[in-house]
């Protein structure tokens, strides 16, 4: 029996493409079904408003979406704009410009 591998899919994007993002589960859950495992895959798929939570970081909200989605270890980085940006980080213009250069 073959191994399955997964692969680790994170959504980099501001609040503003909550639709798209929600249909972007919708498709990783029909590749999960249809191909990927035809090819021994499992794609996972991680996004800051399913797999975080509220807490307090001392590098702020970011620091929470950091730690728990592990944005530098992920398989894909996925990034979804329209109108915004995103919110002004430490170090950066906006959280998904902060995912991105991770």
């Amino acid at each position: 029996m073959e191994m399955i591998k997964a692969l680790k899919i994170v959504v980099a994007s501001p609040s503003d493409v909550r639709m798209e993002r929600d249909m972007l589960s919708d498709v990783v859950n029909e590749l999960n079904v249809q191909v990927a495992i035809d090819h021994s895959l499992r794609l996972d798929l991680y996004r800051w408003e399913t797999d975080t939570h509220p807490c307090f970081h001392l590098q702020g909200p970011q620091g929470v979406i950091d730690d728990k989605l592990r944005i530098s270890d992920c398989d894909l980085l996925i990034c979804i704009f329209w109108k915004r940006f995103g919110t002004p980080t430490g170090d950066s213009e906006s959280g998904t410009e902060h995912e991105f250069k991770l």
